[in-house]
């Protein structure tokens, strides 16, 4: 089954995530910090992570989470007409990002591009090792 980390400070963000994206495994954060507790047990997750709920500097927050876990792919969800804010998460690393209020089929389409990405690398790397 297809799994997704699911990080946001907001208990009911947590259960439309899991209304909207039924048909996947979702492993769920409250926090950057047990995001990478999650990630050091985790591997070929999708990170989708929604920024306005967390407390701490958002930019800093992706910075150090992307800084520890380079690999799993990121969609970050984002409330924001700030374009210095959207270049800055882009430069970071992540893979996608989601303006709020978005429609399921958005999100799922990211979801699925980059698990079409995971899928490639996986098979990569068998090949290589």
């Amino acid at each position: 089954m297809k799994k997704i980390l699911y990080v946001d400070a907001d208990s009911n963000g947590h259960e439309h995530i899991q209304f909207l994206l039924s048909g996947y495994t979702i492993l769920n954060a409250f926090s950057i910090q047990e995001a990478a507790t999650i990630l050091s047990q985790e591997y070929g997750v999708i990170i989708v992570l929604d920024l306005e709920t967390l407390d701490s500097d958002k930019i800093e927050a992706v910075k150090r989470l992307k800084s520890k876990y380079p690999v799993p792919p990121m969609i970050v969800c984002l409330n924001t007409d700030d374009t210095e804010d959207i270049f800055e998460l882009y430069l970071i690393g992540i893979d996608d990002l989601i303006l709020k209020p978005f429609q399921k089929e958005v999100l799922v389409e990211s979801i699925e591009h980059l698990f079409t990405k995971v899928q490639r690398f996986k098979k990569v790397m068998a090949e290589l090792l």
